[in-house]
């Protein structure tokens, strides 16, 4: 289905020595089109889970007010306040840009915000809403692996913030680890990484979804736990900070709650594709989450 996007500044792309074989299945997740999202997870496209502040009222807080007080939270937890000394940020897994956009509102001082992606549609329409923004001068877009992040341009001016949220999901163990190598590289001393990921608290070899899941449904194949990027992490000579379940997990259930039936307004008869596969993954969550087999995580790491 193709679509009209703003007017569209353009993004770089940037590859490595080697290609990652996951990355068509990624990108083949996040073909439909932004308006299409919209519809589905919010008109600012954050789609990585909310904060409630009013728990006997959650209805009155939209998907994007959810989102956006997320982010907030893990700005908080990391020590990063509006005037920061952050003068380049990367956000590894940029989406649609609705973290960019929002960390150049609350980092007026940060003159450079990097941002990689592998979906050249999320991509063009990241360049046309940050251009109609007016922050195509501040923030800039690549096509790009987690993995290659090291070649990223101007490698003189060090990175004082990373980005990871909802991201992390879609990376092969080899792909997690190089990422942290090649960010490690890029970072200065004293930078900060702030992530957001979908993790289990049980063995993943054992884990069972309610919804049996024999086809790798939404590209989430590479099952992970807190352990294990912790140990990414410390092998890329991070030290973590900080690591707590954020949102709580009825928070989180309640986020795929909203998902699921605005899929269901919206896609009634969606029986395959990526909204589809997104409602499938919000009732497993669900389950899982309500089970504590499973938690959604933030973790603030610092480079030394």
């Amino acid at each position: 289905m193709s679509t009209t996007y703003p007017d569209v500044s353009s993004f770089k792309t940037v590859t490595g020595a080697s290609r990652d074989p996951y990355q068509d299945k990624v990108v083949s997740v996040y073909t439909d089109t932004p308006e299409q999202w919209q519809k589905a997870i919010g008109h600012e496209l954050w789609y990585q889970f909310g904060v409630y502040d009013q728990p006997k009222d959650k209805r009155s807080v939209s998907l994007d007010e959810a989102g956006a007080r997320y982010l907030d939270r893990q700005l908080e937890l990391a020590g990063i306040e509006a005037h920061s000394p952050v003068q380049r940020v990367l956000d590894i897994g940029c989406g649609w840009g609705a973290i960019l956009r929002h960390l150049a509102r609350r980092l007026p001082q940060c003159q450079r915000l990097d941002g990689v992606n592998i979906s050249p549609q999320q991509l063009e329409w990241a360049c046309g809403v940050t251009a109609q923004a007016g922050l195509a001068e501040r923030i800039h877009l690549y096509r790009c692996n987690a993995k290659d992040i090291e070649v990223l341009p101007d490698p003189e001016q060090p990175y004082d913030l990373a980005i990871l949220r909802g991201s992390i999901i879609h990376f092969s163990q080899e792909v997690l680890d190089a990422a942290f190598l090649g960010l490690a590289r890029r970072m200065r001393s004293g930078g900060k990484v702030i992530i957001s990921e979908s993790l289990y608290n049980v063995a993943v070899d054992t884990y069972q979804p309610a919804v049996p899941d024999p086809d790798d449904r939404a590209a989430c194949a590479h099952r992970k736990t807190p352990q294990d990027l912790h140990r990414s992490l410390r092998a890329a000579g991070f030290v973590v900070q900080d690591t707590q379940v954020l949102p709580s997990n009825d928070d989180a259930i309640y986020w795929f709650g909203e998902i699921r039936r605005n899929i269901d307004a919206e896609y009634p008869d969606h029986t395959d594709g990526a909204f589809a596969e997104l409602r499938e993954v919000a009732v497993n969550w669900s389950v899982a989450l309500y089970n504590d087999k499973a938690s959604v995580y933030s973790i603030v790491a610092q480079r030394p």
